[in-house]
């Protein structure tokens, strides 16, 4: 009975990481993504939360579900850009 859902689980994430998130072109190399974009920023997008992280902060390349990203073309989300805009320092959002 306990396979199921971890079956459910595995099949909704596995879904989730293959369509990129918001039509963005992501990479799973962070030197792709600079070639990509050679005068942009490369973060991190933790795909699950649409959260980004910056180079140096605790969290780039440093979670279970993410790649990189153009921070501009992530930009163009507001959603996303809302979410950056309330993180703190470590990417994760404010306490009000």
């Amino acid at each position: 009975m306990r396979a199921i859902p971890k079956l459910l689980v595995g099949l909704i994430v596995s879904v989730a990481l293959a369509v990129p998130a918001f039509g963005l072109e992501t990479f799973q190399d962070e030197a792709k993504a600079q070639q990509h974009c050679p005068k942009d920023i490369v973060v991190w997008l933790n795909l699950p939360t649409m959260i980004w992280h910056y180079k140096g902060q605790r969290w780039f390349a440093n979670t279970k579900h993410g790649a990189y990203a153009c921070e501009k073309g992530e930009r163009r989300d507001s959603r996303a850009l809302t979410q950056c805009q309330n993180a703190g320092a470590n990417g994760r959002p404010r306490m009000a």
